[in-house]
């Protein structure tokens, strides 16, 4: 009987067999072909070794490729807790705008709107401030003024002396102030809203054209409806007379200056206005309307001198637009003589004489107020009304 390699060495047999079932339990549920080529394979040792190296390659790889996800977990966490502490830090600010930008500019951040509202506000301080001191300005100009105006009340109380010029020069302030301050005519009618205006309720611009107050409060543009000016609200005021109080106190004016004019009759004849001082604005309407009136009254003085020295003389005779003009000898001084020789000779038709005109203070209330509304009128007219 013949004897084979499995009889003769059994240890040899049990050895393949366990390094075959080795191979098919690390590769798996081997399949039959690769169980025929297991138990056909001459050398199972180099197959095993092989399948084991696959495997750590396997098993060194899947390693690796846990370990850079590990990385890039950690990488991801690193980043997010990144992003959360500036979406916080984003949420607590107040000056940063976290909202989206619609269109290509976008909407105003609130950074944009803080710095606006804190410059506005620094302005409004420091306005504040200088109205401050124009108030300490103004109260000091006040208190010198009325230091001085004391003092000279003083002298003269002491010394007994009228002083005319100081006297003149408040007149004339009282004048200018007046012709300047606005004023309300009777049932005068607001140009916006057409009804008629009350003293409560009406309001004046710089360029002296009144309205309502709710009518000036719905302008849009700060520029007067009448001559288009601009102004501003802060130099809107409101009106403190009518016309005819206006019109009151400047005849209390005028007659105060004829009681001057009046009573001071030793006064130089190189006195002029020109010489006093007066407070001047810019505006020359109040000095040339001064300079009428003051021309006016030194004909009239002149020509009442010269009305007591002649009696043949023409008196003087109000003009049919109210004015006072100086009436002029129909016979030079020269020809007197010879005028008088004439008429011994010749007989002449009598002269029809009028009737002798008051002077300004003499002249009713009426014909003040008429030269004073053609004074208003004229200067109206100059300045375009």
């Amino acid at each position: 009987m013949p004897t084979t390699r499995s009889q003769t060495s059994p240890a040899y047999g049990s050895s393949r067999k366990s390094e075959s079932r080795l191979a098919s339990e690390s590769e798996g549920p081997a399949s039959p072909l690769t169980s025929l080529s297991a138990i056909d394979d001459p050398n199972p040792i180099a197959t095993s070794s092989r399948i084991v190296d696959k495997n750590e390659k396997h098993f060194s790889d899947g390693l690796k490729s846990v370990s850079a996800l590990r990385g890039e977990i950690q990488t991801l966490e690193f980043r997010n807790r990144v992003l959360r502490s500036q979406l916080d830090r984003l949420h607590e600010s107040q000056d940063v705008s976290i909202q989206p930008r619609k269109g290509r500019k976008g909407k105003v951040s609130v950074q944009s709107l803080a710095a606006q509202v804190k410059r506005l506000s620094s302005e409004v301080v420091r306005l504040e401030k200088a109205r401050e001191r124009d108030k300490e300005t103004i109260q000091e100009l006040k208190n010198t003024e009325i230091e001085k105006e004391a003092a000279e009340l003083k002298g003269e109380a002491e010394n007994g002396i009228d002083d005319l010029s100081e006297k003149m020069r408040k007149l004339l302030r009282r004048f200018f102030t007046l012709m300047i301050t606005p004023s309300l005519e009777e049932k005068e009618e607001c140009i916006i809203c057409i009804d008629v205006m009350s003293m409560e309720s009406v309001r004046s611009l710089p360029c002296q054209h009144v309205f309502c107050a709710e009518c000036l409060d719905s302008l849009k543009d700060d520029i007067c409806p009448t001559c288009r000016a601009s102004f501003s609200k802060c130099d809107v005021e409101e009106v403190a007379m009518t016309a005819t109080q206006q019109w009151d106190a400047l005849l209390d004016v005028a007659t105060d200056w004829a009681k001057i004019d009046r009573h001071d009759d030793e006064e130089p004849e190189d006195t002029d206005e020109d010489s006093v001082p007066f407070i001047d604005d810019g505006d020359s309407d109040g000095s040339v309307l001064m300079q009428e009136h003051a021309a006016l009254n030194e004909s009239e003085r002149k020509m009442s001198t010269e009305i007591d020295d002649d009696d043949d003389i023409p008196p003087n005779i109000y003009s049919t637009s109210g004015r006072i003009r100086r009436a002029i000898p129909s016979t030079p001084p020269e020809t007197h003589s010879i005028s008088a020789s004439l008429d011994n000779e010749m007989p002449s038709t009598p002269i029809e004489h009028t009737q002798p005109a008051l002077s300004y203070h003499q002249s009713p209330i009426s014909v003040k107020r008429k030269r004073m509304q053609e004074l208003a009128s004229a200067r109206k007219q100059k300045r375009g009304w």
